[in-house]
């Protein structure tokens, strides 16, 4: 039995060996592409070097070798990146998708009560702009975690996909911040989740956010 086991979605897949990655990664709708592949992407051709995953474990030959457009377009990448697009499955290995977006080291979410959820997490180097402040795609990412683990709760466990989120940014957040996401759930539909978000310091909103889901199912 050959697993693929996704760290950023927290769950394993099994899977034949000889797969394609990026084809399984669609064809189970998880997201492997950041905002450049989703405005744009060359469909598994090779060509636009936007299906980055990075392989996280399992054995060294888990994966086909690194192909002639690998070598070319992951020149300046680390060593464990690959595309998607170019890999084929040949045993079982931990994989993270996108990871030029690193995970946002989101605590459990806690269930305050039956539409009512909230998660912690601590701004790190890692998640600082230029500026020295908190990132807005550290910050989006996080409430698009949170919000979307609560919708995947509210929806009896089944996978839910992102339609639209809106981001406002009230404040600052800064390294070692603790931040607190406080997230609620407005609606749920047979097939869609409506959820706000509230991101904040020890003192002020650091950010909120709206937005809809979809159950897939």
């Amino acid at each position: 039995m050959t697993i693929i086991r996704f760290i950023r979605e927290g769950f394993d897949l099994q899977c034949k060996p000889g797969e394609n990655l990026r084809e399984l990664v669609i064809r189970e709708k998880l997201q492997l592409y950041g905002l450049k592949g989703l405005l744009g992407n060359c469909n598994g051709a090779g060509q636009c070097s936007t299906c980055f995953i990075s392989v996280e474990g399992g054995n060294k030959n888990s994966l086909s070798p690194l192909t002639l457009v690998e070598e070319e377009k992951l020149k300046n990448r680390p060593e464990n990146w690959r595309l998607a697009c170019q890999t084929l499955i040949k045993s079982s290995a931990v994989i993270l998708t996108k990871p030029q977006s690193p995970p946002s080291n989101l605590d459990e979410l806690k269930k305050i009560s039956e539409t009512q959820y909230e998660f912690t997490v601590e701004v790190k180097e890692i998640h600082l702009n230029t500026g020295k402040i908190a990132h807005g795609g550290f910050l989006s990412t996080i409430a698009d975690t949170g919000m979307g683990t609560a919708a995947h709760s509210v929806a009896g466990d089944k996978r839910c996909v992102t339609i639209n989120l809106d981001m406002k940014f009230i404040s600052v957040g800064q390294l070692g911040d603790k931040l607190t996401g406080k997230v609620k759930i407005l609606k749920k539909t047979k097939t869609l989740v409506f959820i706000s978000c509230e991101i904040l310091n020890s003192s002020d909103i650091v950010a909120s956010a709206s937005g809809t889901w979809k159950i897939l199912q």
